[in-house]
């Protein structure tokens, strides 16, 4: 695994304008809020989307171009212990073998529920 022992950090809001050390509560943010996050569907905050009254749009990216982005993210990170090649990390990538584990089951826990939340 490229990390070990991840855990989810408390939800931070910002505007483009605030530094990384002015972030607040997202709870502290005046309603309604839009939320960007990476989160599965299982770990969507305030608990499973279909018991929310949260509204959500979910974008899918080529899987191609996620592998190569995160990739060259990973590379860039100063923490990351990862110093591989692409050919090493495309392996582990479609493995699930890097962070937040297997794209395809992330799309897939979302993907189940298409559909169920279409409000017009």
């Amino acid at each position: 695994m490229l990390v070990s022992n991840f855990s989810m950090p408390l939800l931070y809001a910002r505007t483009r304008k605030t530094r990384r050390s002015d972030y607040i509560p997202l709870q502290a943010t005046p309603s309604p809020r839009c939320l960007h996050t990476h989160m599965s569907y299982d770990m969507v905050p305030g608990g499973p989307p279909a018991q929310s009254p949260a509204k959500y749009i979910y974008l899918v990216r080529n899987p191609k171009d996620v592998a190569v982005s995160y990739y060259h993210f990973q590379r860039s990170l100063k923490l990351s212990d990862y110093h591989g090649d692409w050919n090493d990390f495309f392996e582990k990538f479609c493995e699930g073998e890097v962070t937040y584990n297997l794209w395809f089951d992330h799309i897939l826990s979302w993907w189940k529920h298409k559909g169920a939340y279409i409000q017009i």
